[in-house]
């Protein structure tokens, strides 16, 4: 014996227990896979016989859903079984093994696809994973994977809705007479390695196996559906979108409370309107373009956009003829109906009589207060002012005294008399011109009013509705 048979017969004296145990799994993997068909044909002796694959998937986590793409990308772990039958030993015939790890690329591998895939790279799983063979035949791929699929956004209740994703997984190649794919439904199954998402919430996972037959082959196709469930993290876009629009929304309606002296009405309007459009702007960026189901906060914007137009032209016709240079009677039926009960409904405190509230004003404005004082002398030849009299007692003490003694008075005092009646007139045009300015003014205040009191209150009641709509879907 020489030395190199000496030295083998040392270890293996040594380390029989590791040397052939060692040894004995390498020959079993060596036995089988020398005896093994080509992995591309289905594991099967029988021909007839279809393989019939278990898949299970346990969602990890939510990595994206875009609402803009309509999307939604996952990770998970995924497990496929089915039975190899050149797979099968004895584990008293090799040292009591019972399983083995084996190259994926070695033996046949599963035709499972994911339907409703939109990635480039399809399922982005971890090739270099071995597969785990039982002594029994059944292969277990396990593998880390990451899925991008579609999904059908439904965003009518935004920021409040529920999104129901599915994955659809089923054979490409071989058809339910080759390969039956049923989902896992032990107590391994269940959905408990779920990793919270900032802006969704796992709510549940089901599965679902159908078979399907399609228009261009003949044959059955199985499919197995997982749908998740998920619900969105509302808070972030109540605190940042609704609530600011519910707040925007009731401050639009403040600009009908600016006095019409103010110069700020206009501006004001404006720049509530420019904030509404921004947030939904916001919005119109985040969400995709759907004409089924469009989200009840986009319609609530589109709400408020008109109603804080209408507000600005209802403010600007209503500025133009309050600043108007010549002022006109205001109709009778106008004065009726908004210095009567309407004034006292939106609690601006009014005459309980129109008719009696204009003639009122018709009157001041005909009246001025003037220390006048007439002095009628015997001839009737001097007139001189110093006490407290109305110009209409002027203009009737004018008239009598041009009637009676015009032609004994001296011509200076006819071009006084004459003066005074031109200041009278235009006085009392002035006066009556500042009497209509003012009922303008309450016309205009009360119209303001009434106008804040409609649309905030439209406004209150659209807003409470859209809130208890979206929330409670």
């Amino acid at each position: 014996m020489n030395l190199f048979q000496q030295l083998t017969l040392l270890i293996l004296l040594l380390h029989p227990v590791e040397l052939l145990a060692h040894n004995t799994e390498s020959q079993l993997i060596r036995d089988l896979l020398d005896n093994y068909i080509i992995p591309s044909a289905r594991p099967v002796k029988d021909n007839t016989q279809n393989v019939t694959v278990m898949i299970r998937l346990i969602v990890l986590q939510v990595i994206e859903l875009n609402e803009k793409r309509q999307d939604i990308t996952v990770s998970a772990w995924y497990n496929a079984f089915w039975k190899d039958e050149f797979m099968v030993w004895d584990p008293n015939d090799y040292n009591n093994i019972t399983e083995i790890f084996v190259e994926q690329s070695a033996l046949w591998n599963p035709d499972v696809t994911l339907y409703n895939n939109v990635d480039n790279e399809f399922e982005r799983t971890k090739k270099s994973l071995n597969l785990n063979v039982k002594h029994d035949g059944m292969v277990d791929l396990a593998t880390p994977v990451i899925l991008n699929s579609f999904c059908k956004m439904h965003l009518r209740h935004f920021p409040f809705d529920k999104q129901e994703c599915a994955l659809e997984f089923g054979g490409w190649v071989y058809n339910g007479g080759q390969q039956d794919l049923i989902p896992d439904t032990g107590h391994e199954s269940k959905q408990t390695e779920f990793n919270q998402n900032g802006a969704w919430n796992l709510t549940d996972v089901s599965v679902q196996y159908i078979q399907e037959k399609y228009n261009c082959c003949p044959d059955v196709y199985p499919r197995v559906i997982y749908t998740l469930f998920l619900q969105r993290r509302e808070r972030f876009f109540v605190e940042i979108i609704l609530l600011p629009c519910c707040l925007l929304s009731i401050l639009t309606m403040f600009v009908f409370l600016l006095p019409p002296e103010s110069g700020e009405k206009m501006s004001f309007g404006v720049s509530t309107l420019l904030a509404i459009l921004l947030f939904q702007q916001m919005i119109a960026d985040a969400l995709p373009p759907s004409a089924d189901s469009a989200p009840i906060l986009q319609e609530y914007f589109t709400m408020l956009t008109c109603m804080s137009c209408i507000s600005i032209v209802c403010s600007a016709v209503l500025l133009n003829i309050y600043n108007c240079n010549q002022p006109g009677d205001i109709p009778k039926w106008l004065a009726n109906v908004l210095f009567g009960k309407v004034g006292k409904a939106i609690g601006r405190k009014t005459s309980t009589n129109a008719d009696e509230r204009i003639s009122l004003q018709r009157k001041k404005s005909g009246e001025e207060n003037e220390n006048i004082t007439c002095f009628h002398s015997a001839d009737h030849a001097n007139c001189m002012c110093g006490g407290r009299s109305s110009i209409k007692e002027f203009d009737e003490r004018a008239r009598y005294i041009s009637n009676t003694t015009m032609d004994s008075m001296s011509e200076e005092l006819k071009l006084i008399l004459n003066e005074l009646r031109k200041y009278s007139n235009e006085y009392k045009r002035e006066e009556l011109n500042k009497s209509k300015k003012e009922n303008l003014r309450n016309v205009v205040i009360l119209v303001d009013r009434l106008l804040f009191v409609v649309l905030f209150t439209i406004v209150v009641i659209v807003t409470i509705t859209v809130i208890i709509i979206i929330s409670g879907n």
